[in-house]
C-alpha cells in the first residue's frame, strides 16, 4: 500500500498499532530509546508514512499516553460504577497502584528518561495534560458522593503524593502493597466524607 493512499481508516488503524508497539518499547526500552525507525518498522510503514501521522516522535508518545490514560479511566469507572462510595475509591486507588507499578516508565518523574520526553513537550501540551488528569480526578470524587473534609486540592495531593511511591527503590520497600493498602484506606478515611441524599 502506498503511503499517500491511507484512508483516515487506515491511518487510525497504524496510529493504533504505533501506539501498542510504543507503549511495548516505552516500558522495555524507555523513551530515548525508542526511535522512529524502530516504530515504523515494527509497524510496517516507511519513515516518510510515519510523518502523515504524527508530526514528531512525542506526539506519538503523547498520543500513547492519552490511550493508556484512558484505559486507565475505563477500568477504574468500572471499579467505581460498582461502589460509588469511599469503598469504590479506596478498591480503585489500590488497583491504580497496580498498574503504575507494572508501568513505572510513565509515572516515575525522577527518572531521566521521564524527564527527556516532558521536556520536549510544549507548555500548552503539558498543561492540557495536566489538566484533563485534574478534570478526570474532579469528575471521580463528584460521581462517589463523597466531598473533602478540608481543602479539595490538598485531599488529591495527598492521594497523587500516595500513588507516587510506587516509584521508591526497591530497597527502601518490604510489602509495598499492603503497606499502600493500609495507607490509602487511611488517607480516604481521613481526607473525604460521603454525602448522604
Amino acid at each position: 500500500m502506498k503511503s499517500n493512499a491511507f484512508s483516515e481508516k487506515d491511518k487510525e488503524k497504524l496510529r493504533t498499532k504505533m501506539c501498542e508497539v510504543c507503549e511495548e518499547s516505552w516500558r522495555k526500552n524507555g523513551y530515548m530509546r525508542t526511535s522512529i525507525t524502530y516504530l515504523t518498522s515494527q509497524t510496517g510503514i516507511s519513515t516518510g508514512a510515519f510523518y502523515l501521522l504524527y508530526e514528531t516522535k512525542e506526539d506519538v508518545f503523547v498520543d500513547t499516553l492519552i490511550r493508556i490514560r484512558t484505559r486507565l479511566e475505563e477500568q477504574i469507572q468500572n471499579i467505581l460504577n460498582k461502589n460509588p462510595n469511599k469503598f469504590g475509591l479506596i478498591e480503585a486507588m489500590k488497583w491504580i497502584y497496580r498498574e503504575y507499578d507494572k508501568s513505572q516508565f510513565l509515572y516515575d518523574f525522577s527518572n531521566p528518561d521521564f524527564h527527556s520526553f516532558y521536556q520536549k513537550l510544549s507548555e500548552e501540551k503539558l498543561q492540557e495534560l495536566k489538566e484533563s488528569s485534574i478534570e478526570y480526578t474532579n469528575l471521580i470524587i463528584s460521581q462517589l458522593n463523597l466531598k473533602a473534609k478540608g481543602d479539595v486540592d490538598v485531599a488529591y495531593t495527598a492521594l497523587n503524593t500516595l500513588l507516587y511511591t510506587v516509584s521508591m527503590p526497591t530497597e527502601v520497600q518490604s510489602d509495598k502493597f499492603a503497606a499502600f493498602d493500609t495507607l490509602i484506606k487511611i488517607a480516604v478515611d481521613s481526607l473525604f466524607e460521603e454525602i448522604n441524599d
